[in-house]
């Protein structure tokens, strides 16, 4: 992911729908069956990186520019391009986020702020399912305001202008899963 080899012994599988929900509960909100432990529900990346993805302050989202196009977008959700994404840091206060990796008592050599933006490395074609992306992407959001109540308008109405970046259709609903809608509400700061 962040384009260097890592030991094994520091690479984890992150969940991007929580693995410590139940199939259930993933077929309610896409519509899929038995992918709650399949790997188009998780990636592979180092421990760093991961401990941070779980807790809500990186996402991986679409390695779009700001100002794409509607076509675009319709091109690279009907997948007619293979889907790139590029790391989003959404707590960029956090320490573990602006200080350096330290490993073992040693220092890494890495930031982890300073992957923001940067795309993510991928060895080839294969994705996870841009539907759990995009899913921990809202989560991510919802840490942000549970953490940060106090940027709570600003955090919404930053996100609220941005496209909804997965297929639509039975496998995910045209508005956000309703925990993290309830939260983010209307975007004018009132809940739905």
């Amino acid at each position: 992911m962040i384009h260097k080899f890592e030991q094994k012994r520091r690479v984890k599988a992150a969940h991007l729908f929580p693995h410590k929900s139940t199939q259930n509960f993933m077929a309610r909100i896409f519509g899929t069956k038995d992918e709650l432990s399949h790997p188009r529900n998780a990636m592979l990346m180092a421990d760093y990186i991961e401990e941070q993805f779980d807790k809500g302050r990186i996402a991986l989202v679409p390695d779009m520019s700001e100002d794409a196009t509607d076509e675009e977008w319709r091109k690279w959700r009907e997948n007619e391009m293979v889907r790139q994404y590029k790391i989003r840091i959404l707590d960029k206060s956090a320490s573990a986020i602006v200080n350096e990796v330290i490993e073992g008592g040693r220092y890494h050599g890495l930031k982890i702020i300073e992957l923001d933006d940067k795309p993510v490395g991928f060895r080839n074609e294969y994705r996870t399912r841009a539907r759990y992306l995009y899913y921990h992407y809202l989560e991510c959001i919802d840490a942000q305001i549970v953490g940060h109540p106090e940027r709570k308008q600003e955090i919404i109405l930053n996100e609220i202008k941005k496209p909804v970046w997965p297929t639509m259709g039975s496998c995910i609903r045209k508005e956000p899963p309703d925990g993290v809608h309830r939260r983010i509400g209307t975007g004018d700061g009132t809940p739905s």
